[in-house]
């Protein structure tokens, strides 16, 4: 795996489980808002109702008492008008308890109650409606008769408290429901956070190893290699950035030993070379001088035999004197001195190829001597 992806394993498990977070949060919340929708909009709304027709109903059982003071004084119109207003009120109020009763989600208690009360508001109609027809022929046996419609009536809120008691129940319960929902809830987000912590870190403390190590061996092997320690044995393993560079190091580790190695193949060729030529030049020397010597001693021997012929050169000379002092005495001498006189142009030719030789010889001397120096040099 590259070191790019491991070092994204951790965020990425991170956002992933921000991501889960979130969703459990919206789902928690939305559970509440569902609790709580249930609870205001349900239960509160229930609670009201049954209080509103509970205080409905006793509006109109007190307005009908009023109506039994009044009857006296009151028109036979306006007598009905406010008997039809009752009825309204209480014909309204049985409507909302049979809605209420028809809904699908209402529990038994709730259903039983409201199917009670619309039937005691039937009875409570009636019997309200008799005591004021009673009433006004005799005010007296109307509120005789409003007797058996207070029986009713306080059935009537007996069956209201029963309901609001049972409404007060489901609100609470449906509170304490809501309490639960909203504890494990929250147990769940704070598991789920302290997991997202704990995998993280986890991820992020190995997959930090897991980068960290390689690089602080490759740092060792790049040490030992910078130390001239070429004979480490590195180790390869896995196929991201810090397996390349140890092979890289690896590579480049082989390559310089390689080159050290012809290096010093070199030196060692170099060094043998080197040697032979010293004694090469050792012997070349020995013989130079061996030869300045033998050359030496060949001027030596040429030096001589230059005295020695100049030392024939001289008595030559001295030679053709007497050569020239015998022709004198020759051409007194006759014919002695003429034989004389040939003998002695023989000694003088002989004289100048003797002279001769010594040019020779001197020029050969001369080389000798410049061979000697340049030996010697």
């Amino acid at each position: 795996m590259k070191v790019f992806y491991k070092i994204l394993i951790a965020p990425a498990v991170a956002i992933l489980f921000l991501i889960a977070l979130g969703v459990l949060s919206y789902s928690a919340m939305t559970h509440q808002r569902s609790m709580l929708g249930e609870v205001f909009n349900t239960r509160f709304a229930n609670y009201q109702l049954v209080a509103e027709s509970a205080q409905e109903i006793g509006e109109v059982h007190s307005s009908v008492y009023r109506l039994f003071t009044w009857i006296g004084n009151l028109k036979e119109d306006k007598i009905k008008q406010i008997t039809d207003q009752q009825k309204a009120k209480i014909d309204a109020v049985a409507k909302s308890a049979s809605a209420f009763g028809a809904r699908p989600d209402l529990t038994a208690g709730e259903r039983k109650s409201a199917e009670a009360i619309v039937k005691q508001l039937a009875k409570y109609k009636k019997d309200v409606d008799t005591a004021i027809d009673l009433s006004m022929v005799d005010v007296n046996t109307g509120m005789s008769a409003m007797q058996t419609a207070d029986g009713g009536f306080q059935e009537l809120l007996k069956e209201f408290r029963a309901l609001v008691q049972i409404e007060k129940q489901l609100a609470q319960d449906s509170y304490d429901s809501a309490g639960s929902a909203f504890g494990r809830d929250m147990t769940l987000l704070l598991a789920t956070i302290a997991l997202a912590l704990a995998v993280s870190a986890t991820i992020a403390f190995f997959m930090s190893r897991r980068i960290v190590g390689p690089l602080k061996y490759a740092i060792v092997v790049a040490h030992h290699i910078a130390g001239g320690d070429l004979t480490s044995d590195i180790r390869v393993s896995g196929s991201d950035e810090t397996a390349q560079l140890m092979q890289a190091l690896k590579e480049m580790n082989a390559a310089l030993a390689k080159v050290v190695g012809e290096v010093r193949r070199d030196a060692d060729t170099i060094a043998t070379a080197s040697s032979q030529i010293a004694a090469g030049n050792m012997d070349l020397s020995s013989r130079t001088e061996e030869q300045a010597s033998a050359l030496e001693q060949t001027a030596a021997s040429v030096e001589e035999l230059t005295a020695t012929v100049k030392h024939n050169a001289d008595n030559a000379q001295q030679a053709n004197q007497l050569a020239a002092s015998a022709s004198q005495v020759a051409v007194q001498g006759g014919d002695v001195v003429a034989q004389v006189v040939q003998t002695m142009g023989d000694i003088n030719s002989s004289s100048k190829k003797i002279v001769d030789i010594i040019g020779v010889i001197d020029g050969i001397a001369f080389q000798t001597n410049i061979l000697a120096l340049n030996a010697a040099v």
